[in-house]
């Protein structure tokens, strides 16, 4: 019983800090949209939850669908590899950067 509550306290802690991160990003990937884009993280983890309730509905099996699941998560992290952005939003960030390190 022991080992169960330490292992979701982990689970959670871990989980949170992930969340953390993404949403750590969000000044990064465009700042003139911080806030579609973080409206667009946000629905994504709740179009996420409903999308794994109907497949494991769909599926019926959670040994399966945690596999699944696992899958499709390593195919949208493998995705993140793909994504570039102009020199010309690299050189705006870097001013940016450059400004709050002078000030």
């Amino acid at each position: 019983m022991t080992l169960a509550v330490v292992g979701m306290l982990l689970f959670g802690l871990f989980t949170h800090m992930a969340c953390g991160a993404t949403y750590a990003l969000v000044p990064f990937i465009d700042r003139k949209a911080l806030g579609g884009v973080a409206g667009i993280i946000g629905a994504g983890g709740n179009v996420g939850a409903v999308a794994a309730g109907f497949l494991l509905k769909g599926l019926g099996d959670l040994q399966q669908t945690l596999t699944m699941l696992g899958v499709l998560a390593t195919l949208a992290a493998l995705c993140a590899i793909a994504i570039r952005f102009s020199a010309e939003h690299k050189a705006q960030e870097q001013a940016l950067y450059d400004s709050a390190l002078a000030n």
